[in-house]
């Protein structure tokens, strides 16, 4: 809302054309909590999600069966592709994702990866450089990316900032 706001929108237009791309994935995500809308559950969809949080980045050449994520294949399976380009995905929300994934047991893969992020940032924390602040300021950052987008929008973004700030960290701490 606020980001909309601040592009200048106003809060009595937050259904607009306009505001669709900051309000989408809350609007899916009404949809789908109400069953107005499909979803894909099953456990087979989340853990392919799943394995995109951390795993997105790896390129499609070396890995041709990589899933694709859940915001690109879910607009086919509502049907609207027809309308939009080949190349287009939409925005689910990180709960939106989940109850696309696993219906009415969203819970269960939300909590899921919940703990999995604090994992990820405890893990971080312990082997950034002492002074590599920087790899937690880079994961809180790209942390709005998994509230927006879910699990595969963050894994598409976050390592490629998160992978340099490791690898130079690693190396910096092996010559002190």
């Amino acid at each position: 809302v606020l980001s909309f706001v601040g592009r200048g929108g106003s809060r009595e237009n937050l259904l607009s054309e306009q505001a669709a791309v900051v309000t989408d994935h809350l609007l899916y995500t009404h949809n789908l909590f109400n069953g107005n809308l499909a979803s894909d559950a099953g456990i087979r969809p989340y853990f392919e999600q799943y394995v995109l949080l951390f795993l997105n980045w790896f390129p499609r050449a070396a890995w041709p069966s990589k899933p694709v994520g859940s915001g690109y294949y879910s607009v086919d399976h509502f049907g609207e592709r027809g309308f939009v380009g080949e190349e287009h995905n939409i925005s689910l929300g990180f709960v939106g994702e989940q109850i696309f994934l696993l219906g009415y047991n969203y819970l269960w893969g939300l909590f899921f990866a919940l703990v999995s992020l604090i994992a990820l940032r405890r893990f971080l924390a312990m082997h950034a450089h002492k002074n590599g602040v920087s790899a937690l300021i880079a994961f809180d950052a790209t942390l709005l990316t998994y509230f927006w987008a879910g699990m595969a929008s963050f894994g598409a973004r976050a390592w490629f900032v998160l992978a340099p700030i490791l690898i130079i960290s690693y190396v910096r701490r092996s010559r002190i």
